[in-house]
């Protein structure tokens, strides 16, 4: 994407919370075609993902998935519903508005 750096993906915030409370900092190890010798990956969360207001800009990011040998990383976001949205009630929403 021209426009960002990185891939980006969303879970559900009941995702997250699994995530954070049983796989936050796990290493875990892959092979496959491209990298036959086999690739570490950390799954990180961040410890603000819980906080769901838009007025913490520096922590729209909720967790990382990171290759342990190039430091390239998946920015991951929770995405959940608000009732309160401008646009109708139970919008799907991150806290970065997207």
């Amino acid at each position: 994407m021209p426009w960002d750096l990185d891939a980006d993906v969303q879970v559900t915030e009941a995702d997250m919370y699994f995530l954070a409370a049983y796989h936050n900092m796990t290493v875990y190890y892959y092979q496959y075609e491209n990298a036959p010798e086999g690739r570490f990956f950390q799954l990180e969360i961040n410890p603000y993902f819980e906080h769901r207001g838009r007025d913490d800009t520096l922590n729209v990011i909720d967790a990382r998935w990171i290759d342990m040998q190039t430091g390239l990383f998946i920015d991951i976001t929770a995405a959940g519903y608000d009732p309160g949205h401008i646009r109708g009630e139970g919008v799907l929403y991150d806290k970065h508005d997207h």
